[in-house]
């Protein structure tokens, strides 16, 4: 077979936009460390948008990203949940 036709997983990213900095960033992150078990990183913001209330450098969400085996796993148990259905 060929190798450019193997189905393979190098990292998932999770991610989780709240819009805004507070109490449900810091509860997110913690959804996000439980989830993964892994620190998440905070994503900020790098432009200006009046109308949403956001400025740079403000924090709206966080992430982690899970390499190797440990992401095979987290998908596998992730399938699971979705009783192994993708739309």
């Amino acid at each position: 077979m060929n190798k450019m036709h193997e189905t393979r997983i190098e990292k998932i990213t999770l991610n989780i936009g709240m819009g805004q900095p507070g109490e449900k960033l810091e509860k997110s992150m913690k959804l996000l460390e439980r989830i993964a078990d892994s620190k998440p990183i905070k994503t900020i913001t790098m432009k200006r948008i009046p109308t949403w209330g956001i400025r740079p450098r403000l924090v709206i969400g966080s992430k982690v990203t899970i390499h190797g085996k440990k992401a095979e796993e987290l998908l596998g148990e992730v399938m699971k949940i979705l009783n192994n259905f993708l739309r």
